[in-house]
């Protein structure tokens, strides 16, 4: 098969204006993790007649910075938006970033009306957008005893904001927080997991470098294919122009 090299030289000319900002955390022993949820850990494993290095993992799929497949809510087998995480493609798209905050307090929501403000001062919320919310939270990540404060409730989104983005026909959720439910407020309700999953729109959890991000780019993450996985630990990137951070 002959190279499409007049294919591949006007990517490679693009990207020369691009750079990529890592939204992930490192994966790590002693990482914040959701309260119910198993803790990631690594070690190293020792062959007999040791010739190379190796290591150990013991985690959640939901470890890290990762995204939730729609079977993790939609419980459902005969449900068609029910996906395992290995049935779900490639995440590719406009991502736009929205600040709100920063939230100290436990049990606060965004809502529709603060989004429909933000639009109005910035930009639309256009359909099959990646639309991330930027909650200041993740300055509270830390390994550890200090990373508690992570986990102790956290900034989510009011039920009316929910439906407002699922109008909106975006095409993925993110949030810099252990979820985008808060982390009490909801008081076990799940609306925004049950209102995403649900309409086939997936939520992108622990997001990390939102500071760093533009409002606008080019977002790409790539879930592992884990069989009848519920989630995967993802390392997304963003495209941003070179001028623009």
């Amino acid at each position: 098969m002959k190279a499409q090299t007049k294919l591949i030289e006007p990517l490679l000319s693009l990207f020369e204006n691009y750079q990529t900002i890592d939204l992930s955390y490192t994966l790590e022993n002693g990482i914040p993790a959701y309260p119910t949820h198993p803790k990631f850990y690594t070690a190293p494993w020792n062959e007999v007649d040791k010739i190379a290095d190796l290591n150990m993992l013991i985690m959640s799929d939901h470890t890290g910075t990762h995204i939730d497949s729609t079977s993790h809510f939609i419980l459902d087998e005969g449900n068609s938006i029910r996906k395992g995480i290995d049935e779900i493609q490639p995440l590719l798209g406009r991502a736009i970033k929205a600040t709100f905050g920063p939230f100290e307090a436990t049990n606060q929501f965004v809502t529709k009306s603060q989004i429909i403000q933000w639009e109005s001062e910035n930009m639309m919320i256009k359909k099959d957008d990646i639309f991330i919310i930027h909650f200041q939270w993740g300055q509270k990540w830390a390994i550890g005893p200090k990373g508690d404060e992570f986990v102790k409730g956290w900034p989510g989104l009011a039920e009316d904001a929910v439906s407002y983005l699922v109008e909106k026909q975006i095409k993925a959720i993110g949030t810099d927080c252990l979820s985008i439910d808060p982390g009490d407020g909801g008081k076990g309700a799940f609306s925004a997991h049950y209102g995403f999953l649900g309409n086939g729109i997936l939520i992108i959890e622990n997001l990390t470098n939102l500071d760093k991000l533009p409002v606008e780019s080019f977002f790409i993450a790539l879930p592992l294919k884990i069989k009848d996985g519920t989630a995967s630990p993802i390392r997304p990137i963003a495209l941003v122009p070179k001028n623009e951070t």
